[in-house]
């Protein structure tokens, strides 16, 4: 109590010594006695009578969550920037690991409830920016036939090079969002970590499963199989045939299972005659 009126609060630190008493080391066992229900439930209601508080951690969420919800009634979001601070805490970073949470799978179910119900929105901003990223990736395969971009390049000002090397990276520690994967391996981008033969063998199981279908290898424009973009992996095949990238066992099986292969007037002429 003497600690409480002269500091205003039940905070003590673990060193902290009250008239030669361990009263931080003495605040640590009330909370872990409390964790593991071997606290009195007299002192329980004695301590927080007081204003103790037991899980700190708790009460730091709700205490954030509180600037939260002022700085909605004030502003009318909760698009909050990431360097704003609310009564001195750091609103904007706190918000931002909220949803960093909630993307690995590791925000409380509770917090997550109270957040939606304010009005915060988890991965719009983020999946935006993935988008319109994912979209200068496309111009650049329109435009060059690949998706092969060099760590440097910017497309339309933006890092476009950086930004998949960052998803590589993400690939390779297993954080890659599965459907940005499946949208990015359609598209023609190869993710390094993966083994780039499984990936080919993937493909070529697929063209053998269409030619199983339709009794050739004369894949349509845009076709996919199994959401799979298989035109575009054959017209890959086939300007590696032309620019000498091909290995020879791979042009084998290719024409083992009936695929025609054609010069580099031929592939610009077939795929001028799909768009049309």
């Amino acid at each position: 109590m003497e600690f409480k009126e002269r500091e205003g609060h039940c905070e003590v630190k673990i060193q902290h010594k009250e008239k030669g008493k361990d009263l931080g080391q003495w605040v640590r066992n009330q909370r872990q006695w409390k964790k593991t229900g071997k606290i009195l439930p007299s002192r329980e209601e004695r301590l927080k009578e007081i204003g103790f508080v037991f899980d700190q951690l708790a009460d730091g969420w709700d205490n954030m969550y509180q600037n939260l919800q002022q700085f909605k009634e004030r502003e009318g979001h909760c698009a909050v920037p990431s360097n704003h601070n609310e009564n001195g805490e750091n609103l904007g970073q706190w918000l931002m690991f909220q949803r960093k949470k909630k993307r690995i799978g590791k925000l409380e179910r509770l917090h997550e409830e109270k957040l939606t119900k304010i009005g915060v929105e988890y991965d719009s901003l983020v999946e935006q920016r993935w988008e319109s990223m994912f979209q200068l990736l496309l111009q650049f395969q329109n435009r060059e036939g690949h998706c092969r971009v060099p760590r440097y390049h910017k497309e339309n000002r933006q890092n476009l090079g950086t930004w998949l090397a960052t998803l590589e990276r993400s690939k390779k520690d297993g954080k890659l969002d599965p459907t940005h994967e499946r949208k990015l391996l359609d598209a023609g981008a190869i993710l390094r970590d993966k083994n780039r033969d499984a990936l080919w063998d993937e493909m070529f199981q697929l063209l053998l499963s269409f030619k199983e279908q339709e009794g050739h290898c004369n894949v349509p424009w845009n076709h996919k199989e199994n959401e799979r973009n298989l035109r575009n992996w054959v017209l890959r095949q086939r300007r590696n045939k032309v620019l000498g990238k091909m290995s020879a066992a791979r042009e084998d099986r290719l024409r083992e299972a009936g695929f025609i292969f054609a010069d580099a007037e031929a592939i610009l002429r077939d795929k001028n005659r799909d768009a049309l």
